[in-house]
């Protein structure tokens, strides 16, 4: 046929896909076909199934106060306290504990910083999985990163691919967790639509 590309040959399209031009629901049945790993089929309805619940810091904001001496004069007092004699470093240890000390710092003050786009501490879990075996699923950690490296293509393409992930959710929470869920579902009122099943466990 004159003028049809054969797809069969060996020649090739240079350049970039037009994904923009293809329908609207041809674009949605694609993110769908990509976005599978999030989905499973519990209770008989496909949806990505998320866990919100609260971020625990724990005491550790006790432990990085100050600076690196403080935290020396800490460990010591702690030690006294038990009935131990505190541990005396050679300048090499110190200088190896020292870095390490800040460096951890960092990383909690980082973990503990609120998100800009929240007024409340709380954490979503929902990870992509290969496949069931004998030891249960694993997780899919190139498709996590795939998925996150897409929704910084372009804002359209972040909005399309979201509102495809979305459409159709199950939310897990424990009732200690409820505060997190409030604030989960306040900022987001976009996806309350595509909420079809919340699951809440409640201590009896």
């Amino acid at each position: 046929m004159t003028g049809v590309r054969n797809e069969a040959t060996n020649s090739s399209r240079m350049g970039p896909f037009p994904f923009f031009k293809l329908p609207l629901e041809i674009r949605q049945r694609i993110l769908g076909l990509l976005l599978m790993p999030f989905y499973d089929n519990h209770s008989g309805i496909r949806a990505a199934h998320l866990s919100i619940h609260g971020k625990h810091l724990g005491n550790d904001d006790e432990y990085y106060e100050g600076d690196f001496e403080a935290h020396l004069a800490r460990q010591e007092e702690d030690e006294l306290e038990e009935g131990e004699q505190p541990y005396i470093m050679s300048a090499e240890e110190r200088q190896k504990c020292e870095l390490a000390y800040y460096k951890e710092k960092r990383d909690f003050l980082h973990e503990a910083k609120l998100h800009p786009g929240r007024d409340y501490q709380y954490e979503m879990d929902r990870f992509p999985y290969k496949d069931y075996w004998h030891q249960g699923p694993h997780r899919d950690w190139l498709m996590l990163d795939l998925a996150r490296n897409l929704s910084n293509v372009s804002t359209r393409f972040r909005q399309e691919l979201g509102a495809v992930f979305w459409a159709s959710t199950s939310i897990r929470t424990e009732f200690i967790s409820r505060q997190s869920l409030f604030h989960f579902l306040k900022e987001r009122p976009a996806i309350h639509q595509g909420v079809k099943v919340l699951f809440m466990k409640i201590p009896t």
